[in-house]
């Protein structure tokens, strides 16, 4: 597996930007005589980022990061519900090598630890005779979030920190010319003191 990602923050004049990679193996084992399936991966990345500490000038820095995850997936059908019940635990660790800014200040190595457990159940219900030609899809989960750090790192708590509620709702299925399409909404962050997340998704596919 090969992931690129980038990421921007801004918070007031400070600003950070960084382009980052991750690679690694993953795999996918289905039980063969139980509806369960287990995935998992182990991938290892860097990113290059520069920061804007004071709107001005401008510093770049690197970090090595580690991302393991193991999940777990059943299936459960009473006639036209599917439900998918599922556990998933990820951790993630970034450390940010040492290095002098514009000002000639040395800034220390620190590092950043986040693990993730998640637990709850993804459902769909057929709505139509045709199997899959329109689907209504959702789920609800509970996550618990821990952090730990080093270097100036551990001075801000992230707000996600602790257990929440992510809710997901969402409508799809086939065309008649033979394409999937899929829309969806999500919700996170329910129960957390000061981390609300949402996002929308669609997607259009045609096999040719």
């Amino acid at each position: 597996m090969l992931q690129f990602d980038y990421a921007k923050a801004d918070e007031g004049v400070a600003s950070t930007e960084g382009y980052g990679w991750l690679i690694g193996p993953y795999f996918a084992y289905r039980h063969p005589s139980q509806p369960l399936v287990f995935t998992g991966r182990l991938l290892y990345g860097r990113t290059e980022n520069e920061i804007a500490p004071l709107g001005t000038y401008r510093d770049a820095f690197e970090t090595d990061r580690w991302l393991a995850q193991l999940g777990a997936t059943g299936r459960i059908e009473a006639g036209r519900w599917t439900v998918f019940p599922f556990l998933d635990v990820t951790h993630t660790r970034d450390d940010q090598k040492a290095y002098a800014d514009s000002l000639g200040n040395r800034i220390p190595a620190q590092g950043f630890r986040l693990t993730n457990v998640e637990l709850g159940s993804d459902f769909e219900l057929q709505l139509a005779r045709e199997d899959g030609r329109r689907v209504l899809t959702g789920g609800i989960s509970g996550i618990w979030s821990a952090t730990s750090g080093s270097g100036a790192s551990v001075m801000r708590e992230p707000a996600y920190e602790g257990g929440r509620i992510r809710v997901e709702l969402g409508y799809g299925g086939w065309l008649r010319n033979g394409a999937r399409f899929q829309f969806s909404a999500f919700g996170d962050g329910i129960g957390a003191d000061g981390y609300t997340g949402y996002g929308l998704e669609g997607t259009y596919s045609l096999a040719f």
